[in-house]
């Protein structure tokens, strides 16, 4: 899932078995939406700014949040 801003109402309705990895634009890892979605084991990765516009509709994005990577294919 990629959003400029997520809010946790928003991440406690995310199904985990469609939703593999958040990231968005704005936020911080200490934000209660991270934290929920880390309880949920959705990985994660927050600030990456204006690097969404970067994504077009129907491609694949990889999403390595242990090691804070977002790959566009």
């Amino acid at each position: 899932m990629l959003a400029h801003e997520l809010i946790a109402p928003t991440v406690i309705s995310l199904n985990k078995r469609v939703i593999k990895a958040i990231v968005l634009g704005e936020g911080s890892a200490l934000s209660h939406s991270a934290m929920l979605a880390n309880a949920m084991v959705i990985p994660m990765i927050v600030g990456v700014g204006e690097a969404l516009a970067e994504v077009g509709e129907g491609q694949i994005v990889y999403v390595n949040a242990a090691r804070g990577e977002v790959k566009i294919n």
